[in-house]
């Protein structure tokens, strides 16, 4: 049995992301330790190893010695003794948990982990990149510099992994082993196509981080339809929702995880995934996380017309590029909407798990 060492900013009782996936995925056939990184330099709190689940240890490290990340950036030296003390961690985590595995191997999910890359304690390195990191800074200098640190750690894995074509393009510039990895989901898919009722108001959902991603002004226009019903799910980021909030149609839930969230999602008619195409960081949308879990329960998906989102045949994704033709593809979604085509969406999923 190997070990997988998980590395990463995400923490293993946030929303669900592609990291929880791989490491439950992971964990059928080996021993995985979720090790997350600290970031937040606020709320001081020590190191705990716990075994969330078979075969899955988390190891939530202290922040005690964490300085704001945006002076951490220009601070190579402070990187290095950071990461060399995490790997110290790491080792000494291993003990403890009489983890002795002939075969190490390391999943980054880090772009700034240099130091990690290139120790030799494991035996094969991966870099994983979920998202295009240096897009989504404004500011020159430190877009620059996180470009630089990234462009390190791609050239030092044995392996990069990427999960959409732009950022696997990218990589492949720096590293030629670099693969598209496409995110899946950890539903159990019920084989049977029940019987298909259509009924109004039109209930749509959207599942992720609610944040300025979102073409908020399409839901908003979306809302002031008598027969919608609009759900959103999931962590609010650093946006005021008060204009959404005081239209009657419009319902924000906290995150659901699990076989409550997929109950919830057989509920709704049409899923969404409305992100704002201005944005830099949604050029490289492939296939987001949401969207597997969207097709598991065999419903519609109306996006906004990124221009790298994987490609379907008609009826599985419906595209628009403005808030009114947002509204008429929701329509033509739910009036398409049949036994055919939610059998098909189940299996394009069950092809990609």
């Amino acid at each position: 049995m190997s070990t997988i060492i998980i590395v990463t900013r995400y923490k293993w009782t946030a929303i669900p992301k592609i990291t929880h996936q791989i490491a439950r995925e992971m964990a059928k056939y080996n021993q995985v330790v979720f090790f997350e990184t600290p970031t937040n330099c606020m709320n001081k709190h020590c190191t705990k190893v716990t075994e969330v689940e078979k075969n899955i240890i988390r190891c939530s490290i202290s922040n005690w010695m964490i300085i704001p990340s945006r002076v951490a950036e220009f601070m190579p030296i402070y990187k290095y003794i950071n990461q060399i003390i995490l790997l110290k961690y790491l080792k000494s985590i291993l003990t403890k948990a009489n983890i002795n595995s002939v075969k190490l191997i390391l999943m980054n999910f880090n772009y700034d982990f240099y130091w990690f890359m290139k120790s030799n304690m494991f035996n094969f390195t991966m870099y994983f990149c979920c998202d295009d990191w240096s897009g989504m800074i404004p500011n020159r200098l430190l877009r620059e510099s996180v470009k630089k640190q990234e462009s390190k750690v791609v050239n030092e894995a044995d392996l990069c992994l990427a999960v959409s074509y732009p950022l696997v393009n990218k990589i492949k510039k720096i590293n030629p082993n670099t693969q598209l990895f496409l995110p899946g989901e950890d539903f159990i898919i019920d084989n049977n196509v029940h019987e298909h009722k259509k009924k109004k108001p039109i209930k749509i959902a959207y599942m992720g981080a609610i944040n300025k991603r979102l073409e908020f002004e399409w839901i908003e226009y979306a809302a002031t339809r008598n027969d919608f019903e609009i759900h959103l799910i999931g962590p609010i980021e650093r946006v005021n929702l008060e204009k959404l909030k005081r239209h009657n149609s419009l319902y924000v839930h906290s995150p659901l995880y699990g076989n409550d969230l997929k109950l919830y999602l057989e509920t709704m008619a049409i899923f969404i995934i409305p992100y704002n195409v201005r944005e830099k960081v949604v050029e490289a949308v492939t296939v987001p996380n949401k969207l597997y879990k969207y097709l598991a329960v065999g419903k519609p998906v109306v996006i906004s017309d990124m221009p790298n989102f994987i490609k379907f045949t008609d009826g599985i994704i419906y595209r628009a590029n403005s808030k009114e033709k947002f509204v008429e593809q929701i329509y033509l979604a739910f009036d398409e909407d049949c036994e055919s085509l939610k059998k098909q969406r189940i299996e394009i999923e069950k092809e990609n798990p």
